[in-house]
């Protein structure tokens, strides 16, 4: 493999890049890259200085390194046209780790806590998808996201799939769509993984299956009972409650078992284990409880909601979400009602587009209409963190910074 001087990465705050941004670092390289100005989470351990759009400094002599979101960037227009040396992330990949042994985590919900548990017992290199990247050994483990079907540039030598539920309508027109992705995938994978119990893993057309879960005509079975999974015997306590938390111990034991490793090393590792950044990230104040989440597909809002009963039963709710693109959002309309409308009290803030979408006045609005919670401001939320105990910012978008800027400024 040919060593750059400098890797220059294109888009370096997204969770994937900056996760290979460290693993770079980690390495030995020299990294820099450009992005927004906004802040980020995905910045954190992330100690380089970053261009933006408006002050870039791009030299002949850096390797560039094109984020999925920036393939029709003028900036890789430009890069292209001068000639430089790059490739785009996920070949990048390809190349970088070919003498690895690969470990890929899909499936609509549950990847970047699962791929942290599977690293966190493995001697592994891994990028995981809260913008974690580094650790050593022969064995890659990584986040592999169906959006725009980028993870079918890989072929693992394990593929865990956690569940398929439909998702990212702006790229799949239909559910039939987005299963066909993962099994593409499940055929270019040598060992495949899989969640027994859901009905969309359990038509993959793959032979060389493993499946996981609580019915017995599973290889891997467990049980769970109020936040304990019992796995081979073994009590495994996770640090919170829900079912779905289950299913990730069961899928990181299974890949355990593939590799000879002890149960008694998860068991040991899961006592100290620490969710990934903005998985139900929690803080307390003046006897109240402030959560931020990820989440933003109706079936994570629906397993976050899980988790907030079985840990503050007695305790009064609210959530503030921030729905993530237009078409997600009105393709879900009737599940997001019905899912929010599960917490006590829900407050609503504007739709995030991202880099995907422009922004749509009319969807802001037809969206507004159709959402029955009312939309707050940042000045609204002192009042309204009055009235609860538990209020939870969920979403995948610029909400983490509202949660932060609560307590810088010190609003309560």
């Amino acid at each position: 493999m040919v060593i750059f001087l400098i890797y220059y990465l294109i888009g370096i705050k997204g969770s994937g890049m900056s996760a290979l941004a460290k693993l770079l670092i980690s390495e030995g390289h020299i990294v820099k890259g450009v992005d927004s100005k906004e802040h980020f989470f995905t910045e954190k351990g992330l100690n380089i200085n970053i261009d933006n759009f408006y002050n870039m400094k791009l030299k002949p002599s850096y390797f560039y390194i094109i984020g999925n979101a920036y393939r029709n960037h003028k900036i890789t227009n430009y890069i292209l046209k001068m000639g430089y040396n790059y490739d785009y992330y996920p070949n990048f990949l390809k190349k970088h780790f070919k003498d690895s042994f690969w470990i890929c985590v899909s499936g609509s919900h549950g990847k970047t806590l699962t791929t942290k548990l599977i690293s966190s017992v493995i001697d592994s290199k891994y990028l995981i998808g809260d913008g974690s990247g580094g650790g050593k050994g022969k064995i890659f483990v990584m986040e592999a996201c169906e959006y725009m079907e980028s993870f079918l540039n890989y072929n693992p030598d394990i593929l865990v799939i956690l569940n398929i539920d439909y998702d990212h309508s702006d790229y799949f027109n239909n559910k039939e769509e987005y299963f066909n992705a993962f099994n593409k995938l499940a055929y270019k994978s040598k060992l495949v993984i899989a969640n027994g119990d859901d009905r969309y893993c359990q038509k993959l057309s793959k032979n060389n299956i493993i499946f996981f879960g609580i019915n017995d005509n599973n290889d891997v079975v467990f049980t769970y009972y109020k936040g304990t999974t019992i796995i081979n015997h073994h009590a495994i306590k996770f640090p919170l409650y829900g079912i779905h938390y289950a299913y990730d111990l069961a899928a990181c034991y299974a890949v355990m078992k593939e590799l000879d490793i002890d149960i008694l090393r998860l068991i040991h590792k899961i006592k100290r284990f620490q969710m990934p950044k903005r998985r139900f990230e929690e803080r307390n104040y003046h006897n109240k409880t402030i959560i931020a989440d990820y989440a933003h597909h109706p079936t994570e809002i629906s397993f976050l909601h899980e988790t907030i009963i079985n840990r503050y039963p007695n305790k009064k709710n609210c959530i503030i979400f921030e729905p993530h693109t237009y078409t997600r959002t009105i393709t879900f309309l009737n599940d997001f009602n019905n899912t929010l409308a599960l917490f006590d009290k829900c407050y609503l803030l504007p739709v995030f587009t991202s880099a995907r979408e422009n922004k749509n006045i009319k969807l802001d609005e037809f969206i507004k209409s159709s959402l029955n919670y009312p939309y707050i401001n940042f000045n609204d939320i002192k009042s309204i963190i009055n009235e609860y105990d538990v209020i939870l910012f969920v979403g995948a978008g610029s909400i983490y910074n509202l949660y932060l800027k609560l307590f810088n400024d010190n609003i309560f």
